[in-house]
């Protein structure tokens, strides 16, 4: 559940922005993946949210999700 127990604030350490990370320390599946993660967290202001590594299923088969960045305030679908 994101919001649980395994989220985090995360400060960046040069500045006052801070924002919601889950899980607080991912594993990523590649140096990729982790270079988008860091990227992610320079720029997100401290009301996002940042996911990575969630599994989602649906009835033929699971997936992953490897980063999500969910904006607060951007509009919807």
């Amino acid at each position: 559940m994101v919001g649980g127990p395994r989220c985090q604030r995360h400060c960046v350490k040069s500045g006052p922005r801070c924002r919601t990370r889950h899980p607080d320390k991912p594993r990523f599946g590649s140096a990729a993946e982790e270079h988008v993660w860091k990227l992610l967290e320079k720029q997100l202001r401290d009301t996002d949210l940042i996911i990575a590594g969630q599994r989602v299923t649906d009835h033929l088969k699971d997936h992953e999700v490897d980063i999500v960045a969910a904006l607060n305030g951007a509009p919807g679908p």
